[in-house]
């Protein structure tokens, strides 16, 4: 005798399909940013679905602890770490996402992702037609960097970074207003040199050096 098919509310049945579209993991591995009580740090994402993720992280994290995470500056997502093992966390997004957006979402023609940028404030050197300046980050990522270095600076001019801790970055000045540029690097930093140089740079000062008018002190022109 056939089975006899027992209707089910309409209200659980639509429960059950967002569940199970929830559950719908796609693998990826892409580069995020998670923002938390202790600062930004990158994460490497290695699945996703509509309502968590799961993610490769350099830090230790607590169940329960609510986090932000980027992909791209554009788009951020709230969630709560659901489990932890050893340097692999579980997300629980607050709200759902629209992953296939997410996911198609294209980079602009001609131009690189662009890439979740951590806010660090370190001092280094920028050597720039065989002349050197002192600049600060305001943050790096690992196709570029943004300084203050309190001159103008001529977009397309070749130029050198240093920073404690990190390799030698040699990359292009983009573009360059009020004493800021913007740096980008012809070679990424590899993201777990990335995250172990931010992560060296929470216990050190303040970067001094700066004066009233907003110039670092050896870029002052006298």
């Amino acid at each position: 005798m056939p089975e006899l098919a027992v209707a089910r509310p309409a209200d659980e049945l639509d429960t059950e399909r967002d569940r199970r579209r929830s559950d719908r993991f796609v693998t990826i591995f892409r580069v995020g940013k998670v923002t938390r009580f202790t600062g930004d740090e990158l994460c490497m994402l290695r699945n996703m679905s509509e309502g968590g993720a799961m993610a490769n992280v350099a830090s230790p994290f607590e169940i329960g602890e609510q986090v932000t995470l980027d992909m791209r500056l554009d788009e951020q997502i709230i969630a709560r770490v659901v489990w932890v093992h050893d340097s692999v966390i579980g997300l629980s997004f607050i709200n759902p996402i629209d992953l296939s957006a997410v996911l198609a979402a294209p980079a602009p023609v001609g131009l690189r992702p662009r890439a979740p940028r951590l806010t660090i404030a370190a001092q280094g050197k920028l050597q720039v037609d065989r002349e050197a300046y002192g600049v600060v980050t305001t943050d790096v990522s690992q196709n570029g960097a943004k300084l203050f270095v309190g001159l103008p600076m001529a977009p397309g001019s070749p130029a050198s970074l240093w920073l404690d801790g990190l390799d030698q970055r040699a990359g292009v000045i983009r573009w360059s207003a009020n004493g800021m540029i913007g740096l980008s690097f012809h070679r990424p930093i590899k993201i777990w040199e990335l995250t172990s140089w931010a992560k060296s740079q929470r216990n050190q000062p303040e970067p001094i050096g700066l004066v009233a008018n907003g110039a670092l002190d050896m870029n002052v022109e006298r």
